[in-house]
């Protein structure tokens, strides 16, 4: 059986898509070393078969069998993005009961291999709630504390959200309702802050990074950012929100989810964090995305109407 021989142009998109948000010179001079970096892992690994990941776009992630038929991951992320240490000092700090085996990784050329999770279906809330249950339990009762490691390498949650927001004050300055959520934002979270102790969270636990295994759920691609525990428990409501067709629908699911996470965290925390959440998400949706605001005025709509006190005060 001869070895895989990867296809780069299959990857075209990912490319196409880093363009839209960074620099198209170090796009390109990091397109330019990518054939070279898989060619090296298909060989070392006797790569005979792969599929890509085609929902990635923050990264190169390919699905391999080698000769012998082991089956892995391998992980290329774009160095302008700067999230590959975050992703792999957070991933080797979380309840390893959680996450996958590492076998290798490689820091300069910034790819990871990594265990391959059987059968790896993304977990939907609605048909895993007991087993979210548990997951969040262990986040809980093994909170990642702030050395002076972390406390110097990651970025606190709101650092996040105004690096964000400088970046699309860069490209449009008069951006009204970035400017007036924003300002909310600010005040909520300096809110949260106040009293609570931040630990470094995965940051992105939602359907897209919690997989099924025969040993429980396992959780991906972790963002790694300083925050209150509570900021761990609103990815998922976020994405539940985005995903519903019914706006009528909107209060019922954060009220299910303020439900379920009840054990942890009371209700008008829980409010406050997912507005803080939901502002993450959308002030890089206004530059990120490529589909002419859609992303961007689906949560602006959410944002409106779970928080109506602020829909005044914004431009339809």
């Amino acid at each position: 059986m001869e070895l895989a021989n990867f296809d780069i142009e299959k990857t075209r998109f990912i490319f196409d898509k880093l363009e839209t948000f960074c620099d198209s010179s170090e796009v390109k001079k990091w397109e330019n070393s990518v054939k070279e970096t898989i060619d090296f892992f298909f060989k070392k690994y006797r790569i005979c078969s792969y599929n890509l990941n085609k929902r990635s776009y923050m990264g190169i992630v390919i699905d391999c069998t080698s000769k012998s038929g082991k089956h892995f991951f391998l992980k290329m992320v774009p160095p302008m993005i700067n999230r590959f240490s975050n992703e792999i000092e957070t991933l080797k700090r979380l309840p390893k009961k959680l996450t996958c085996k590492i076998y290798e990784i490689d820091y300069e050329k910034n790819t990871f291999i990594m265990e391959k999770i059987i059968p790896g279906k993304r977990a939907h809330f609605d048909n895993n709630k007991n087993a979210y249950s548990d997951l969040f339990k262990v986040l809980n009762e093994n909170k990642i504390k702030i050395d002076k490691f972390i406390e110097k390498k990651f970025k606190s949650f709101d650092e996040v959200v105004t690096r964000d927001y400088k970046i699309l004050l860069s490209i449009n300055q008069d951006h009204h309702n970035a400017k007036i959520l924003y300002s909310y934002f600010i005040k909520k979270y300096s809110k949260l802050t106040k009293n609570e102790e931040c630990f470094l969270l995965h940051g992105d636990v939602y359907k897209n990074n919690v997989l099924t295994s025969n040993k429980g759920l396992k959780i991906i691609d972790p963002l790694g950012f300083k925050a209150p525990f509570v900021m761990e428990l609103v990815s998922i409501c976020a994405y539940a929100l985005y995903e519903n067709q019914e706006q009528n629908e909107n209060k019922k699911i954060l009220n299910e989810f303020i439900e379920f996470f009840s054990p942890f965290v009371d209700p008008n925390t829980y409010s406050d964090a997912l507005f803080c959440q939901l502002i993450k998400v959308f002030i890089p949706s206004l530059f990120e995305a490529n589909d002419g605001g859609i992303r961007a005025n689906k949560w602006l709509t959410i944002i409106k109407d779970l928080y109506p006190e602020i829909k005044p005060k914004l431009n339809t």
